[in-house]
């Protein structure tokens, strides 16, 4: 995978600062570090994504595309955090 370009990470944080003003959530950071945190958690990401792909039994990580693996978990996300995840 590649890292997301510079108008993608826009949008993300574009999307959740409409996000958090629209559901009137106090945040007490700035622009700067609110849309760092998205380029951080997109590099993350990209670090990743080889363990990620590892935790799959062979069978399941030959079998599976991208697209499914991460299906899988973001079931498991939403389901760990169904509280707080919206």
């Amino acid at each position: 995978m590649a890292l997301l370009n510079e108008a993608d990470r826009d949008a993300i944080f574009k999307e959740l600062e409409d996000a958090l003003s629209s559901g009137n959530v106090p945040v007490s950071f700035g622009r700067p570090d609110g849309r760092l945190a998205v380029n951080n958690i997109d590099q993350w990401i990209e670090d990743k994504m080889t363990e990620f792909n590892n935790l799959f039994p062979t069978e399941v990580k030959t079998s599976l595309s991208t697209r499914w693996k991460l299906r899988a978990f973001k079931a498991v996300i939403n389901k760990k955090f169904q509280r707080e995840v919206g």
